[in-house]
């Protein structure tokens, strides 16, 4: 990668060069992406010549298994701007453009006072939520 290129990326926020989309958070900052649509590739999220965050998930016969959805804690003003809300978004058009039926997964926590944020989320994105596990049916 050229130097002009890094700069692009750091300074003024663009990794259009790299044929990356976006989408603007809650705060208005372009968020760019990168995912192969075809795939159960991880999606990752970069902001200003950083990785700030990524969804690790695999296709199954009828839903969608989410590993991971993570905004790094080291990025923490990336935290409650709407990107986790966005990447579940992201996920439901994969799950229908592969007819598969739902979305599931098992939370796990960064630290055992998360969980109520945990449950808030997924019920917030449209989930049932019992015994650490949640399911998104379509």
């Amino acid at each position: 990668m050229g130097i002009i290129q890094k700069y692009k990326q750091k300074i003024f926020n663009d990794y259009s060069s790299f044929g990356l989309e976006y989408f603007f958070d809650h705060s208005g900052r372009k968020i760019w992406y990168e995912f192969e649509e075809d795939s159960s590739s991880p999606l990752y999220l970069f902001y200003k010549g950083k990785c700030i965050g990524k969804m690790l998930f695999g296709l199954q016969d009828d839903y969608i298994e989410i590993w991971d959805i993570l905004v790094f804690d080291r990025h923490t003003n990336f935290r409650n701007c709407g990107i986790g809300s966005w990447m579940f978004t992201k996920l439901k058009e994969i799950a229908i453009s592969h007819n598969l039926k739902s979305i599931k997964g098992k939370m796990v926590p960064e630290q055992s006072g998360d969980w109520p944020k945990l449950i808030n989320f997924y019920k917030k994105q449209g989930c049932l939520v019992e015994d650490g596990c949640f399911v998104f049916n379509f």
